[in-house]
């Protein structure tokens, strides 16, 4: 059964079970595990890369390991966005959750019937419009920030320059020269000295 499937249905609130609810919020779970998986892999290879960048002496190579590292930081700012929103999914339905529960609850323990409790049907409109009108809302969003970020990009083709150095670029060149200089700087008066010779 897919994400949020149960809204789909007539008199969607009444036929909501907690399984089916359990089911959503292991499933989301799951994607959430999957995209801090992802993200570990991509610091890793961060964390590689910067060890390569530091040790290597090719000037092109350490531009195409910076020109990577900041591909792959902002892939991970893209995953941080959406495990953000797979938890706000999972509070979501973790709270619908536990009014299902409370209804199965008194329906089999006490006797009570929950929609008794919840008679107030304008509440109850609202909770639910609210509930599924933000998450369209966040749709629409993201749809319409990818149909303007296309048309955007389709209007500027990419151009020579790409493959020049940019500020973030330099910023971790400059720290790949630095920590290059500081090892030969302490690894004793030999190597200093074949560099001054070498200038």
């Amino acid at each position: 059964m897919g994400f949020f499937s149960f809204f789909r249905r007539k008199n969607k609130f009444r036929q909501l079970t907690a399984a089916e609810l359990n089911e959503s919020v292991m499933a989301l779970e799951k994607r959430e595990q999957q995209q801090e998986a992802d993200y570990r892999a991509k610091q890793e290879e961060i964390e590689r890369l910067m060890a390569e960048g530091k040790t290597s002496k090719d000037r092109q190579r350490q531009l195409f390991i910076a020109k990577k590292i900041n591909m792959l930081r902002a892939d991970q700012k893209n995953i941080e966005n959406r495990i953000y929103r797979l938890l706000y999914n999972q509070t979501l339905v973790n709270q619908l959750k536990g009014v299902v529960e409370d209804n199965e609850f008194y329906q089999v323990n006490a006797g009570v019937n929950m929609m008794e409790l919840l008679n107030d049907q304008q509440g109850l409109a609202k909770f639910l419009n609210e509930s599924l009108g933000r998450r369209v809302k966040e749709d629409e969003m993201m749809t319409s920030t990818d149909e303007l970020m296309q048309q955007i990009m389709a209007d500027h083709p990419i151009s020579d320059v790409i493959a020049a150095p940019n500020a973030n670029d330099d910023a971790l060149l400059a720290m790949f020269e630095e920590d290059q200089v500081a090892e030969m700087e302490t690894g004793g008066g030999e190597t200093r000295t074949a560099i001054n010779d070498k200038e």
